[in-house]
């Protein structure tokens, strides 16, 4: 079953693929697994009811996921806080948007 969800971005994390106050829909059916350089929703591992929109940079054996934001600079991400698990990830970019 097809889910859908549109997330706006909020801050410069993902500059320049994907800027502040831009739309997007990421697809939530999470009918195929992230894969590298995918786009993906994540919930934040630290502080709940916040998400985040990184982009995938390594898949670990153990199925965990290195993400970081485009802009290096402005970017809290797996450089920060460890890999994320695959049950942290909520959707994945609808590359159509």
């Amino acid at each position: 079953m097809e889910s859908f969800l549109q997330v706006k971005i909020i801050g410069e994390s993902m500059e320049p693929a994907l800027k502040d106050g831009d739309s997007f829909i990421f697809d939530t059916s999470l009918s195929e697994i992230p894969q590298l350089n995918d786009i993906v929703l994540i919930k934040h591992p630290f502080i709940k009811k916040k998400n985040l929109v990184k982009r995938v940079k390594n898949i670990h054996s153990d199925g965990s996921i290195f993400v970081e934001g485009d802009n290096k600079y402005k970017s809290t991400d797996s450089r920060t806080f460890g890999s994320v698990k695959e049950n942290q990830i909520l959707g994945i970019l609808k590359m159509d948007n």
